[in-house]
């Protein structure tokens, strides 16, 4: 898991992503009043926690 602060490229978030399910799938959860996304988790609830 990580959080992104900054724009990602779809191509290197594949490439990047263990928990990747397919080529337009991946669990992500955003905080949008710090405006930033956790993403590559096996469960959306853990990129809630890591925020």
């Amino acid at each position: 898991m990580r959080i992104l602060e900054t724009p990602i490229k779809k191509l290197d978030l594949i490439n990047s992503s263990s928990n990747f399910i397919d080529e337009n799938a991946i669990k992500a959860v955003v905080d949008v009043a710090r405006e930033i996304i956790a993403v590559d988790s096996g469960m959306h609830y853990e990129c809630e926690q890591l925020l």
